[in-house]
């Protein structure tokens, strides 16, 4: 098994009834696709919903395992 560094999706979500509130971490669906690469590592394509940025649409993201050198 393999740990990375958790990710964060830039998926934020806004309170309609105080929009002047700051955002919060939003799932966006929960929606990831993901696809195994033919070099052994993952791609994982993610939703953009950042309402106060102006930023929508989607983020790939490419996971490869690195592993040091033997000491």
């Amino acid at each position: 098994m393999v740990e990375s560094q958790p990710y964060r999706p830039d998926s934020w979500g806004r309170n309609p009834y105080f929009p002047d509130d700051p955002p919060i971490p939003d799932t966006a669906g929960e929606y990831l696709a993901l696809l195994f690469l033919r070099n052994g590592g993952l791609a994982v394509v993610s939703p953009i919903q950042n309402f106060r940025e102006k930023r929508f649409g989607f983020s790939l993201w490419k996971v490869e395992e690195r592993r040091s050198a033997a000491p």
